[in-house]
């Protein structure tokens, strides 16, 4: 896969035991670059990361939308 997009610094929230979820299971290693074998889809495949740390929050999990407000 090849892209002409310039690298981003992004966030994403980890296992405990610093590996994927939903049955990667890859341990993330910082400053390395993880790459998947599908054409990325929205909210489908690929990996998600958030730009700012604070909307990783929303992936986490027990996350509820607060509705009420």
């Amino acid at each position: 896969m090849t892209t002409t997009q310039e690298p981003i610094r992004a966030y994403h929230l980890l296992n405990s035991d610093g590996r994927l979820g939903y049955q990667d299971n890859r341990e993330v290693v910082v400053g390395e670059t993880l790459e998947v074998d599908v054409e990325p889809e929205l909210c489908a495949a690929g990996l998600h990361a958030s730009v700012r740390c604070l909307d990783t929050l929303r992936y986490s999990p027990g996350f509820q939308r607060n509705t009420s407000v």
